[in-house]
């Protein structure tokens, strides 16, 4: 139940430390998961189980495993926990050596968008730490970074998965069969799941019409430019 995985999710979240890393008077330590979502979109099943997963590892003191499943699986879906936390390792070395200008660049990511208010608090300090040149160079690597795991970007793949789902169970399935819907893993049948893209793909739209200023994509799926939409969302990271 969502009950049960919410308290899984406290009891797995990494204590803190109580020797803590200091940037300009800011402590820098694990942050604390459960605490509402810090994804863009709803975690399915899935994700919220490597989200357990890691946590567990990483108080096991498995940083490399953990790592690896905050920065490649659980980043990419747009979550601010998992960023702060691949920012973190990077700052203290944890599985990988250490690196300021992309743990700054990491925990500026984790801060964008939805990101609680400590993240940008850590975020600012870690900035305020590095030289001109390594500003320079963890400015880089954020954008690098948003481009891919952004919650910008994060919307508008979910459109892309969720068109490619609208045109395929609209041609090769028949209504009423089986179907796997783009997010969920699970089979639902063909008009559930297309309803189920229909509403995001709105919702999402919505989302980026806020976000880049552009209401014209505040609108139905079937009355979007795709590739206009996409090149808007990539103007609009480069002017961040």
């Amino acid at each position: 139940s969502a009950g049960m995985n919410q308290r899984r999710h406290l009891k797995r979240a990494p204590r803190f430390a109580t020797a803590l890393l200091v940037l300009s008077a800011v402590a820098v330590m694990p942050a604390a998961a459960g605490e509402g979502s810090l994804s863009v979109l709803p975690l399915d099943e899935a994700s919220r189980e490597l989200q357990f997963k890691a946590n567990e590892l990483y108080e096991s003191g498995n940083a490399e495993r953990s790592l690896f499943i905050y920065r490649n699986d659980l980043a990419p879906i747009g979550d601010k926990y998992a960023q702060y936390m691949v920012g973190y390792m990077y700052r203290k070395g944890e599985g990988v050596p250490a690196d300021p200008v992309l743990a700054s660049a990491w925990f500026r990511l984790a801060a964008s968008g939805r990101g609680r208010s400590e993240f940008a608090e850590v975020a600012a300090a870690s900035e305020r730490a590095l030289s001109p040149a390594e500003q320079q160079q963890a400015d880089q690597a954020y954008l690098e970074l948003s481009r891919e795991y952004s919650d910008v970007m994060v919307v508008l793949r979910q459109v892309h998965a969720d068109l490619a789902f609208l045109n395929q169970s609209g041609t090769r399935l028949p209504e009423g069969g089986q179907a796997i819907t783009a997010g969920s893993g699970q089979p639902v049948s063909t008009r559930a799941g297309r309803k189920t893209a229909e509403k995001r793909i709105s919702w999402c739209l919505g989302y980026l019409a806020r976000e880049l200023g552009k209401p014209q994509y505040d609108a139905a799926h079937t009355e979007f430019d795709l590739e206009a939409l996409s090149a808007d969302v990539d103007a609009w990271l480069l002017s961040q």
